[in-house]
């Protein structure tokens, strides 16, 4: 089983540096604790309203309640199932090696070989907040630094190469 806490791990071979091991999974956030007490809170709230119907001599909706927790605990449970999908992604000079292991464990292999690799790495932010922290770091730095052509390795105070 994957590690939680993170969403790939990423190695590189420690005999030459030739080879890149990228291991990527699904995250899952909610814990089999978090589970256990979200399937009880939502059984805990069905009985009390299984209780107000039963009152007013509305007991056949009780099933129909018990039902809806089912498929809540099944839908629950297809997911986790499915969050055992592991790719891991192995880059050296002679290709990209790609094994991709299911929820039920039988692995997958492909071989591409170098002369057909074409790698492209992007980077979408899904909110703005990330802009205006960088704006608005950059207009504290031009507010006092002297004039003069800056990077954007300045602005962040990284190390210039």
């Amino acid at each position: 089983m994957a590690p939680a806490p993170a969403r790939y791990y990423y190695t590189q071979s420690t005999q030459t540096d030739d080879v890149i091991t990228i291991s990527l999974w699904p995250y899952r956030s909610l814990s089999v604790r978090g589970f256990r007490i979200v399937i009880g809170l939502i059984a805990l709230a069905l009985s009390a309203v299984g209780i107000g119907f039963m009152l007013i001599g509305a007991w056949p909706v009780i099933g129909f309640l018990g039902l809806e927790i089912a498929i809540v605990w099944v839908a629950f449970k297809l997911n986790y199932r499915a969050g055992r999908l592991i790719e891991t992604i192995s880059i050296n000079k002679s290709g990209v090696s790609i094994e991709t292991i299911d929820w039920r464990g039988h692995p997958t292999h492909q071989h591409i070989d170098s002369p057909w690799v074409v790698a492209k790495l992007t980077h979408k932010a899904t909110g703005r907040i990330i802009f205006a922290r960088g704006a608005v770091q950059a207009a504290r730095f031009a507010a006092t630094a002297p004039k003069g052509l800056y990077s954007m390795k300045d602005v962040l105070g990284l190390k210039a190469d």
